[in-house]
């Protein structure tokens, strides 16, 4: 595989952490709602890597973000990931500011939110090297957010000797994860794809093309794909900025021939709220508004999904505020969790989804990435791993 990230593994197993510390990038970014934790499915993801440092001696500074804050706002601190930790047998100190990280003798402590530091997503060079003073090691473990190029992540490492750097075992389990899609996967490969943020499916659809994937465009991605041919798509959401983009990928006779669309659809009347009604795809009101799939896609779906070896499933698809909505996913999900395949789910939402209809555990692999998961397989750059690759293997 002529991948620049492909090869990437831990070097924690050959460091000496005994009485250094860590400066542990994690992605603690996890759904809470009133202060309780909805999903710990990404800081469960973490603690092999967590638990290999103590048992090496290391002492460790968690430095992670959470939610999007404008301000620091208390219901974006990380203090609310304590009671968590706690019930898991890692007791912590909370550090408000780098030098309170710094001064701490605790084995763990929990910095602040990332992004209560100006610095952070201004990718300010004096907040990197600030930052860098809390450890002798470097290691960055948040996969989810390495698609980014914040100042934790891309300029942090670089005030450590590459000897002193590393990725953990969560971001190398991604990593064999995903590239078992990108190198030589089981065929037949078949990708069910949906959700909106078109602009990031298009690159992801084009680089699975190449590794002979059948691609299930599913709501609401599918409906650009409906204008791009002049089909009727009603008043569902479609991405005017991309419709350019997706006639170019249709008027590729080979391409076309591995986008597979649904052939009925679960509309609502006139917007999202609206009263839901199954449609056949060549009767689609002109004032519906498309939520889901129909009955009959979800049976030939299923099929598809029976006879594949490799799937890769994000596509968030219906609401959760309106259950009914969810019910042709879940029969999809319950489908895949079924199948003999390499399942890979990917996106944060897409997870979430399997998590609430019961299925997780039968998933190969779930991706702690949302928009990371599919940078990687679109190949494109991600910067959070770019200080730990020498510059010749990118080509």
């Amino acid at each position: 595989m002529n991948y620049f990230y492909a090869k990437l593994t831990s070097r924690l197993p050959q460091s000496d952490l005994k009485n250094k510390r860590v400066l542990l990038r994690a992605d603690c970014n996890v759904p809470i709602s009133k202060g309780l934790i909805k999903n710990d499915f990404r800081l469960r993801a973490l603690l092999p890597t967590l638990r290999f440092i103590i048992e090496k001696k290391g002492r460790i500074v968690i430095a992670t973000h959470l939610g999007r804050p404008k301000k620091q706002e208390p219901e974006f601190s990380t203090r609310q990931l304590i009671p968590w930790f706690e019930k898991n047998n890692l007791h912590l100190e909370f550090a408000q500011t780098i030098d309170e990280a710094k001064k701490s003798t605790a084995q763990i402590v929990l910095l602040e939110n990332l992004r209560f530091f100006a610095g952070e997503l201004n990718n300010d060079a004096d907040f990197a090297k600030a930052l860098a003073s809390c450890g002798d090691y470097y290691v960055c473990d948040a996969f989810g957010t390495v698609h980014r190029n914040h100042a934790s992540l891309t300029q942090t490492p670089l005030y450590f000797s590459p000897q002193y750097r590393t990725i953990g075992f969560l971001i190398e389990r991604e990593i064999k994860a995903l590239n078992k899609l990108l190198d030589n996967p089981a065929q037949p490969f078949l990708v069910l794809l949906g959700g909106n943020k078109i602009e990031t499916k298009l690159p992801l659809i084009k680089s699975l093309l190449e590794q002979d994937a059948s691609i299930f465009l599913l709501p609401a991605l599918v409906f650009t794909f409906l204008a791009a041919q002049n089909k009727e798509a009603g008043k569902s959401l479609i991405d005017e900025n991309e419709l350019a983009a997706a006639k170019k990928l249709l008027d590729d006779k080979k391409t076309k021939e591995k986008l597979l669309f649904p052939i009925d659809y679960l509309i609502a009347d006139n917007d999202a709220n609206g009263q839901l009604s199954f449609f056949k795809a060549d009767t689609f009101p002109a004032d519906g508004y498309g939520i889901s799939v129909g009955p009959e896609t979800v049976s030939l779906v299923t099929q598809k999904i029976a006879s594949a070896r490799s799937i890769f499933f994000n596509a968030a698809v219906g609401f959760k505020e309106r259950p009914e909505t969810l019910l042709p996913i879940n029969k999809i999900l319950s489908a895949l969790a079924q199948s003999n395949a390499y399942t890979v789910i990917g996106g944060g939402d897409s997870v979430e989804y399997a998590f609430d209809a019961g299925v997780a555990e039968q998933i190969k692999f779930l991706s702690t990435g949302g928009g990371a998961a599919l940078a990687y397989l679109s190949k494109a750059d991600l910067p959070g791993l770019d200080p730990f690759i020498t510059q010749s293997g990118k080509s």
